[in-house]
Parts: C-alpha cells; sequence; structure tokens
C-alpha cells in the first residue's frame, strides 16, 4: 500500500492527488467547476489576487505553463483585448450589476492625484506670494512627476489618430490646462492657481469683462470678481501689468 504523502514544508497542505480529482470522464457545469476552483482557493489559503499575482510572477518550477513574461501577456490579454472573454466584454454584459465596476479603482487614483495637485503646487492663488515660489516654468513637469496615473491616462485619450494634417507632438501644456481645470472644478477655490495667473493675464492685455466671465464658466479663468480683489491688493505694489511681466505667462507656461 503507498505511503501517504507527506505535506510540503511551512505547514502548506499536499496538492490533491489525481485520485481525489473530478474524472475526466465527468462532465461538470460552469458553476461545478467554479465551485471546485474556489474550494481550492479556500482550502490552500489563497484569494484570487494572489492566485493571479503567482499566475503572473512565480516561476512554477518548470510547469509546462510558459514564462512568466507569456503568462502575464495572456493574463493582459484576456482582461483587456479578448471582445468575447475579457473583462472588459464581461462588464459590458452584466450591465447594471458590473457595468461600472472597473471605474471604481480608477477614479479612486485619479482623484488622490488631484488631491496630491491640489494640496500642493495646483492649489489656491495668494497675490501677496512672492512669483518665484509659484515657479510656473516647472509646474508641466512637475504635474507629471505629481500625477503619472492622470497624465498618463490624458496622454493616452490625445494621442492623434493619423492623418495628413500636420500633427502636434507637445501636448504638455494643453496637458496642463485640462489638469488645472480638473482642480478648478474639484475645488473651485482651493484649486485656482493657475485660473488666477490666466485671469491676470488676460485682464492685462485688455480681455473684456464679458470673456472673462465666459472664460471663468469654462475653467480657464477665476471670475472678474476675484481678479477685482487680486487688484485691490497689488496696487500698493506694483502694476497689473508689471506684475503680468514678471510672471512672463507665455514663455513659463504655453
Amino acid at each position: 500500500m503507498p505511503a501517504a504523502q507527506k505535506p510540503k514544508e511551512g505547514g502548506q497542505k499536499a496538492p490533491p492527488s489525481r485520485d481525489s480529482s473530478p474524472k475526466r470522464t465527468e462532465k461538470l457545469t460552469d458553476s461545478q467547476k467554479l465551485a471546485n476552483v474556489l474550494e481550492l482557493l479556500q482550502e490552500y489559503r489563497l484569494t484570487v489576487g494572489e492566485l493571479l499575482k503567482l499566475y503572473c510572477t512565480d516561476d512554477m518550477q518548470g510547469h509546462p505553463r510558459g514564462t512568466t513574461q507569456t503568462r502575464t501577456k495572456r493574463m493582459w490579454n484576456w482582461l483587456f483585448l479578448d471582445d468575447k472573454l475579457g473583462l472588459n466584454r464581461v462588464l459590458l454584459d452584466c450591465g447594471g450589476e458590473l457595468g461600472d465596476l472597473h471605474l471604481v479603482p480608477l477614479s479612486r487614483k485619479l482623484t488622490g492625484e488631484l488631491e496630491g495637485l491640489l494640496n500642493n503646487r495646483l492649489g489656491g492663488f495668494s497675490i501677496e506670494k512672492p512669483i518665484q515660489e509659484l515657479q510656473l516654468g516647472t509646474m508641466k513637469g512637475w504635474v507629471q512627476q505629481a500625477a503619472p496615473c492622470l497624465w498618463g491616462f490624458l496622454l493616452g485619450l490625445v494621442n492623434q489618430r493619423n492623418s495628413q494634417e500636420v500633427r502636434s507632438t507637445d501636448f504638455s501644456s494643453r496637458l496642463l490646462a485640462i489638469c488645472a481645470i480638473l482642480c478648478f472644478a474639484r475645488a473651485p477655490r482651493k484649486g485656482s492657481l493657475l485660473q488666477a495667473v490666466l485671469g491676470i493675464y488676460f485682464y492685462s492685455m485688455g480681455v473684456k469683462r464679458r470673456v472673462i466671465s465666459l472664460l471663468y464658466g469654462l475653467g480657464v479663468s477665476v471670475s472678474y470678481r476675484e481678479l477685482s480683489g487680486y487688484f485691490n491688493g497689488l496696487q500698493p505694489i506694483c502694476s497689473v501689468r508689471e506684475y503680468c511681466d514678471l510672471l512672463d505667462i507665455e514663455a513659463n507656461i504655453i
């Protein structure tokens, strides 16, 4: 009589023998297959996330399932590229139950990065703050580093399709404006730095109040009333034009 199979080191259970597994001739329903897999996961104390991580990263000690790169690519293709069985198709088919499930982690990640921008250099504007501390010339590079997921997501959205038109290769100023508008929409009082700077620039260039009000509605500028408050605090220091020259908007932002 064969000896009993010894458990592996570290307290882990040995894999089930072939005799204990369902016979190959037995036809199982999808529900039965799922129940068997979940039972095994519970037996070996593995979560689904841990299973997927091991599938993509463990070398499986020579098991003929391909390299880690091959398995990771296979998993990625299933999650995002398979039109029939992929996760995207599953979410769409399930409609109201799972239709927006994939948006939750993405939204949580992006809003977390927006909060980071708001709590730092894209926060509120003060006319008393020295212009050098605004560091407008390095704003685009800083946003890319401070919000890499948001920046990469936007960059993927604006990747231009092939056409006969002359294509722009630098989207950084436009993406900075989008990030600033998102911050302004999320926290109108706290996230108005770039809008205040642009509003001062528009005013110094002779833009009319009605146009500034329109730009305020689009999230590009602060309101005309807020600009008036900035100008009242600026008068003892310098003129609006002199302040705008110090900002050097065209060189630092565009």
